[in-house]
């Protein structure tokens, strides 16, 4: 865990299960938060309350969501989450936004839409990241 402020954006992170190690980082502005956390993994029921923290109250979560539950056991170790993790994670840090990342290079725009409508169910401000997507900070 560490802290600096650039240009008066807060910028924080958050070291991440993953074998390579990765860190989230938290954008915290006067108007806008954001928290990106690509590259973690994490099972369901399982996330660490540590990380729940940092991401507690953010305007948007873009988190990794490489794997479709049903795929996350024969790819555990591997570093990524599902996109019921991030529903979770977004569930339990009282998040607005949730924007799933990382998807799985071997899905086309059909099942990443298919995941989208899945995580949509459970909650309704998710949406997959597409290409040219911006994410605002103000």
């Amino acid at each position: 865990k560490g802290a600096m402020d650039l240009y008066g954006v807060q910028v924080s992170w958050f070291s991440l299960p993953h074998p390579q190690q990765c860190l989230a980082f938290r954008f915290q502005s006067a108007r806008r938060t954001v928290v990106l956390a690509t590259d973690a993994e994490y099972e369901e029921g399982a996330i660490d309350p540590a990380f729940i923290g940092f991401c507690k109250s953010a305007d948007a979560l873009i988190f990794d969501t490489h794997f479709l539950p049903s795929e996350y056991a024969r790819h555990r170790g591997w570093g990524h989450s599902t996109w019921a993790v991030a529903v979770e994670v977004a569930e339990k840090a009282g998040i607005a936004e949730l924007v799933m990342t990382h998807h799985s290079p071997e899905k086309v725009d059909s099942d990443v839409a298919r995941i989208e409508q899945a995580a949509r169910e459970r909650f309704p401000g998710a949406v997959a990241s597409r290409e040219n997507m911006a994410v605002r900070m103000e």
